[in-house]
């Protein structure tokens, strides 16, 4: 089974004082995934008032970072409009051998979106329940329960000062059930408290 980790990461004009952590995680989320497995796929959008594709299909073999300079907070948290906008555009796409993996990164509720709501959302993560996985990362909310009314069952709250922390609990839990480990990604407690209380 090939599969393709899709980031949707929140741009909002919140984010500004976390550049460098978003960098620095993505960085490390990579490296650690490919020590894993150094086959698949990544792509990267950012959101805000809209959700815009910066990494598009590439393999993981030939990524290792951000692009320098794309990252620019500003604007609303139109959360609801990316999930369903990437959801519908891998729906298009999708292969019987590929498995999504979406790791959703927020510091804010959803406030902008104006193309889906929480059942027209909850509607398509039903509908692709079974080739694609969602991980929820939430800060500033309870990100379980924000999870749960769209459907989403796998999530992590946590700290805005533990961005780093949370990044990479999400990548060990991605880790384990890329290698096979375990049949599904699950976050361990202590990586849950360290997401929200740090070291």
């Amino acid at each position: 089974m090939k599969q393709e980790l899709f980031f949707i990461i929140d741009e909002s004009s919140s984010m500004e004082p976390r550049i460098e952590q978003i960098h620095n995680g993505f960085k490390e989320f990579i490296s650690s995934q490919k020590k894993i497995n150094n086959e698949g796929i990544v792509s990267v959008a950012y959101f805000n008032n809209e959700t815009k594709i910066i990494i598009n299909k590439k393999p993981i073999s030939e990524i290792s970072e951000l692009p320098t300079g794309s990252y620019h907070p500003n604007g609303c948290t139109a959360l609801y409009d990316a999930m369903g906008q990437i959801l519908l555009n891998i729906q298009k796409r999708h292969e019987d051998d590929v498995e999504y993996i979406m790791i959703v990164l927020t510091d804010g509720e959803e406030n902008f979106s104006s193309h889906f709501d929480k059942i027209s959302l909850k509607k398509i993560i039903d509908d692709t329940t079974n080739f694609v996985k969602i991980i929820y990362m939430g800060s500033n909310q309870d990100a379980i329960l924000n999870a749960q009314v769209i459907g989403v069952y796998t999530s992590l709250s946590y700290d805005d000062n533990n961005l780093l922390e949370a990044m990479r609990s999400t990548s060990d839990a991605v880790g384990r059930y890329r290698s096979g480990q375990d049949d599904d990604i699950l976050y361990t407690q202590t990586e849950r408290d360290i997401s929200l209380e740090g070291c």
